[in-house]
């Protein structure tokens, strides 16, 4: 997320980022899906747990969908894991360009 949310990501890095997301362990492919925009897109989730000493006895589900023609990502989607799975955040990314002017 920081990836696309910092940067214009180039299309070849693009496809870089979810042929190493394929090969970590622990991300699930989810399928197709739509985001709040209405792009369709394909997901992917990771879940995870907050390290021991933080307190935190949570466990958080990151959702990612990317657009499967560009491999760009289109959102993201954060949930609680707790019996009522509770929303947390959701970034969309509607627009990314760059400029060589400051401001």
């Amino acid at each position: 997320m920081e990836l696309y949310r910092s940067y214009v990501v180039p299309r070849q890095v693009c496809a870089q980022v979810l042929l190493t997301l394929t090969d970590l362990d622990g991300f699930l492919w989810r399928g197709t899906a739509t985001d709040r925009a209405g792009r369709e897109g394909v997901a992917i989730s990771v879940t995870v747990m907050p390290p021991a000493d933080s307190g935190d006895r949570h466990q958080y589900q990151h959702a990612l969908i990317f657009d499967e023609r560009t491999g760009a990502l289109l959102a993201r989607k954060t949930t609680i894991l707790t019996p009522r799975r509770e929303p947390l955040n959701y970034i969309l990314l509607l627009d990314s360009s760059r400029t060589d002017q400051p401001g």
